[in-house]
């Protein structure tokens, strides 16, 4: 029991690093405790997890390819997506969970058929069209829109950063619709002690974002903020 247990938290936690290309659960739980800044998100996203990785073990997916989280990660994001830009209602909590299964489906579907043919991994395709989708179809319910949820700011612990750094941190929070400070510091932390190559990678990552923007902007000011 203990094993299956621990087979079930470790794939639903690796859902979550798996979205950074790390397969760790313990990064995974600083994720899930960094989208508890906003519990409107954290609910949404571990309720479309929770929904996704259910369904693939009814529909029969190898326990094995579950516990990568490589299944339901972007499942997760779907919800996430849904959590920042609503409010949870039960209105909501359907849509979230009517998308999870379907971004299941439309990643087996894709991951298959990009290796088949293309011999390339599906990434975050799935989210990006599924979430297009409930975005269209909650569109007419304006009152599901959540307003003055989410906290923005260029300081940590009380300290002002500068303004590339407060960027960068904000950005990296934004992945997980988490676009303050402190989830940017938490993640860049776990980075940096797990994998200290995919840091400076998401570093390179922003600065390269932020210098063609300041081409196409005419100014860096504009593009870091």
């Amino acid at each position: 029991m203990r094993a299956r247990l621990r087979l079930h938290f470790g794939a639903l936690l690796n859902s979550y690093s798996e979205i950074l290309f790390l397969r760790n659960p313990w990064f995974g739980a600083v994720v899930l405790g960094v989208t508890l800044l906003v519990p409107n998100v954290a609910a949404a996203g571990l309720l479309a997890v929770l929904v996704a990785y259910g369904s693939a073990r009814f529909l029969g997916i190898r326990a094995a390819f579950l516990a990568s989280g490589f299944y339901t990660y972007n499942a997760l994001l779907v919800g996430l997506s849904i959590g920042h830009l609503f409010r949870l209602t039960p209105l909501t909590l359907f849509f979230v969970a009517a998308s999870a299964v379907l971004t299941l489906v439309v990643t087996h579907a894709l991951q298959h058929a990009f290796w088949l043919y293309l011999r390339l991994p599906v990434l975050s395709l799935p989210f990006v069209l599924v979430s297009s989708l409930a975005y269209l179809a909650a569109s007419r319910y304006a009152n599901l829109y959540a307003e003055a949820l989410y906290p923005h700011g260029a300081d940590l612990l009380g300290l002002t950063l500068p303004a590339w750094a407060a960027g960068y941190l904000q950005s990296l929070g934004a992945i997980f619709f988490l676009p303050d400070v402190r989830a940017g510091a938490a993640l860049a932390l776990g980075l940096l002690l797990l994998s200290p190559i995919l840091g400076l990678l998401s570093l390179v990552g922003y600065g390269v974002g932020v210098a063609v923007l300041a081409v196409l902007g005419g100014a860096l000011s504009a593009a870091l903020a």
